[in-house]
């Protein structure tokens, strides 16, 4: 069987290149954040790489929003957010930096290089397969909503942070809604950086690059009890391709329905990430970075909101019923990402 591809081999292994540079750049920067700032020398692990890529990729996703909107961006909630979690961790004496009793099994960071091209190139094959006619060296008709999610992108890096910018063609000025933005913008920056195809790298790139730390997240969580052995890093590649199973199940027995809602879908990979990586730093006893975490999501991605805020809201008022006081350390940062998002 021949392989027809509608671009040159090297073209199309740029979309891998492109990922795993992006990781290790996320990872530094969230690595020297926490070192200037924590000032404690974690073990290398899965949940050590995690914690400091999901720290450096907001960190870069926010700054870079920042400059090109002038400002004009819903990701001054997040600032907020950060702010509040200095103003807090100092407050407190730094106690929420100190390691936890759980301490997740650590390896060589080269280990897991090698893991991540490894795993990479099976899903980079995986991703590029649903958008390329490889019998007749073309690329495959796509969902509308990939056109309009790669444009938004391509308007971001003008400094339009508003979709509806789109429909009014730029008749009116209109403010800074929310919406999924963080991975827009984590798109603008892949694609302008590396000169890629906007399309392309929201349907390949971009979920290649978040199936990274998806599968390192769920590598970290067997790690709190297993060393990463090559039957547990299986186990965690496994597991990653079970959350959208059902699917799969659903168009062999038409009775099965259902799904998890899209776990390599780009728009939902952000909220993924944030809710696992608040649910590890609450396995580790670091209940204040999950907390900050799990505020975060409703601002990377409208949709869970009320899910989100709506059960954190009740969890706090049943604090108070419970203990006869108001805990401003939790209910700080609730009203304000609450009251600025509803402005």
């Amino acid at each position: 069987m021949n392989l027809n591809l509608p671009l040159p081999v090297g073209t199309l292994l740029w979309y891998y290149g492109a990922v795993f540079i992006s990781l290790l750049a996320v990872y530094a920067v969230g690595w020297v954040i926490k070192a200037l700032f924590v000032k404690i020398k974690e073990p290398v692990s899965a949940f050590s790489i995690l914690t400091c890529s999901v720290l450096g990729l907001t960190f870069i996703v926010t700054i870079y929003s920042l400059i090109m909107t002038k400002g004009l961006t819903v990701n001054w909630m997040l600032v907020a957010l950060a702010l509040l979690y200095v103003y807090y961790y100092r407050k407190n004496g730094k106690t929420s930096a100190v390691v936890s009793h759980i301490q997740p099994h650590s390896t060589s960071v080269w280990k897991y290089v090698c893991i991540l091209l490894t795993i990479n190139a099976l899903f980079f094959c995986y991703f590029m397969s649903l958008i390329i006619d490889f019998g007749h060296g073309m690329f495959q008709k796509y969902h509308f909503d990939f056109d309009y999610y790669a444009k938004l992108s391509q308007y971001l890096n003008l400094g339009y942070e508003n979709g509806y910018y789109l429909v009014y063609n730029f008749a009116k000025y209109i403010p800074p809604t929310p919406y999924h933005y963080f991975e827009l913008w984590t798109n603008a920056i892949i694609y302008k950086a590396f000169g890629l195809n906007a399309v392309v790298s929201y349907m390949v790139s971009l979920p290649l690059f978040f199936t990274s730390l998806i599968f390192l997240a769920f590598l970290a969580i067997i790690e709190i009890r297993k060393k990463p052995t090559f039957v547990y890093i299986l186990l965690a590649f496994v597991l990653l391709l079970m959350v959208d199973i059902i699917p799969y199940l659903h168009s062999l027995f038409p009775i099965i329905r259902g799904g998890a809602g899209g776990v390599f879908f780009p728009k939902l990979q952000p909220v993924f990430l944030f809710s696992i990586t608040a649910m590890l730093c609450f396995l580790s006893q670091k209940r204040t970075e999950a907390y900050f975490l799990l505020l975060a999501i409703p601002v990377i991605n409208l949709l869970p909101i009320i899910g989100v805020w709506g059960t954190i809201g009740v969890l706090l008022l049943w604090d108070i019923y419970r203990n006869h006081k108001i805990r401003w350390q939790y209910w700080t940062p609730y009203l304000v990402v609450g009251l600025d998002n509803i402005q």
